[in-house]
């Protein structure tokens, strides 16, 4: 088993581990906090499950997991992963992975392998949409529209790690984007690593970490919250006087 090897793991690789957990857990959260929000945007998906574990975003009207290929409940190697399944209220949500091409395509091929039936858009209520997030942002609006992302519903961005991924050039550009894809009570939810991701930065990566927390504030957005994960690893762990600003977090909220 890997279990007890993983809790004697210390130092860098345990720190490692202990991120990735915290961090997945985190965005899991935010997906349930903010019930508000019908349309669920992943920046950056990769092979993240998170529309399979959190079951919810996959149940129709009736409560009933007929958006999922195959029997229902036939994603049960994922679905039965997350503390949330049972805990998100079902309603209807439209969710939006965003990601190279090549990697939503090698995503269709390996979740079956998980456990996953799914047709090509998880029958309607998922869209992959195939955009470089390297590229002219521009390009991403008419991929929103042609896969049809309503700008007058409330809409849940999730930048899980992405940042990085977006030339300085163009994170100004993409965040202007997002606010104008937004109606009011939108929710802007991401994490990114650098000591200097909310403060003055001394280097291009950490110019376009920096500008993101200033930005959507310039636009008419609220930062509710932010967080390090050493406070988020204190929280969950009950870990006492962690001190660890390398990875930072924040909410922010469009409109009052």
């Amino acid at each position: 088993m890997l279990v007890a090897p993983l809790r004697l793991l210390t130092g860098p690789i345990k720190r490692e581990i202990d991120l990735v957990a915290i961090r997945t857990n985190f965005f899991d959260e935010q997906v349930q906090k903010n019930r508000h929000c019908k349309q669920l945007v992943i920046l950056g998906s990769g092979l993240d499950a998170r529309t399979f574990r959190l079951g919810s975003l996959l149940v129709d009207e009736k409560g009933e997991m007929g958006a999922i290929g195959g029997p229902r409940g036939s994603c049960s190697g994922l679905l039965g992963a997350s503390s949330l399944v049972d805990k998100i209220v079902s309603r209807q949500i439209r969710t939006f992975e965003v990601d190279f091409p090549n990697i939503l395509d090698r995503k269709r091929e390996i979740l079956p392998h998980a456990g996953c039936e799914f047709d090509i858009n998880y029958h309607g209520r998922v869209a992959f949409v195939g955009y470089d997030l390297t590229k002219d942002p521009l390009v991403m609006v008419e991929e929103f529209h042609q896969h049809g992302h309503d700008v007058a519903v409330p809409t849940l961005w999730l930048l899980e790690e992405c940042m990085g991924r977006i030339h300085a050039d163009n994170l100004q550009l993409v965040l202007e984007i997002i606010n104008d894809l937004s109606s009011a009570q939108s929710v802007f939810v991401a994490s990114w690593s650098g000591a200097n991701a909310f403060g003055k930065a001394s280097t291009a990566n950490g110019v376009a970490k920096s500008t993101a927390a200033t930005t959507l504030e310039d636009l008419g957005w609220r930062t509710q919250e932010t967080w390090t994960f050493g406070d988020l690893l204190m929280e969950k762990t009950g870990a006492m006087d962690v001190v660890d600003e390398s990875v930072r977090f924040i909410s922010q909220r469009k409109g009052i």
